[in-house]
């Protein structure tokens, strides 16, 4: 068995395992939400995908607590 044929034997056993451990998380209303991510929602003005990975903009006393909350 070559250095190739190993690792893509690891690949794949790390894809099913990571399946198995993973697949009871994705229920409908899940799935729902995660396709909602890239599309742009008005509550925020942008993506929520965008929104999530953008930090703040300034230092408050509140920004720790919003990051929290998304």
């Amino acid at each position: 068995m070559t250095v190739v044929e190993r690792v893509a034997h690891a690949r794949a056993e790390a894809q099913r395992e990571t399946f198995d451990r993973l697949a009871h998380e994705f229920t409908p209303q899940r799935c729902d939400q995660l396709d909602g991510l890239p599309v742009t929602d008005p509550e925020v003005g942008t993506t929520r995908l965008r929104w999530l990975s953008t930090g703040p903009v300034e230092a408050s006393p509140g920004w720790g607590r919003e990051l929290v909350v998304r």
